[in-house]
């Protein structure tokens, strides 16, 4: 799992300008999640391919402009979930990233799910062959 504080997302009412496509490019994640007012509300997921064709010099966009053609769904699973239920469900296909969450009990509240990371296809077979996954770009670095 990455730790929420740790990736990298963006907000939905940022303009997608040619800026902003430079630096999802340089930061080359497959999906990248999109979050509304704050880091722990992911409203979805961007797959960054679905930007190759987008043409952003005549019109200044929004996400949220797009978002209905754009984001996929995002999954929610629990932080004490075993590998292999969400490994099963990202080789069906689904989705290949899913949002981590924690129940917390805050005083005589009611328990909360709280949003703390996510965790992806990737992070998942890391796990299995216990070693780190070097993306082709970095590796010739």
């Amino acid at each position: 799992m990455t730790p929420l504080e740790e990736v990298y997302m963006l907000e939905i009412n940022r303009k997608l300008d040619k800026n902003l496509m430079r630096e999802i490019y340089e930061k080359g994640y497959s999906r990248i999640p999109i979050y509304k007012n704050n880091k722990e509300n992911i409203v979805g997921c961007l797959l960054s391919r679905d930007l190759i064709l987008l043409n952003t010099e005549k019109k200044e966009l929004t996400l949220k402009q797009l978002s209905s053609i754009l984001f996929q769904d995002m999954v929610l699973v629990d932080h004490d979930d075993k590998l292999e239920p969400i490994f099963g469900y990202f080789k069906r296909g689904m989705t290949h990233i899913a949002v981590v969450t924690q129940t917390k009990q805050h005083d005589f509240k009611d328990p909360v799910k709280e949003v703390i990371g996510i965790v992806t296809m990737e992070d998942i077979i890391e796990e299995i062959i216990d070693d780190e996954i070097e993306d082709e770009t970095r590796a010739l670095e």
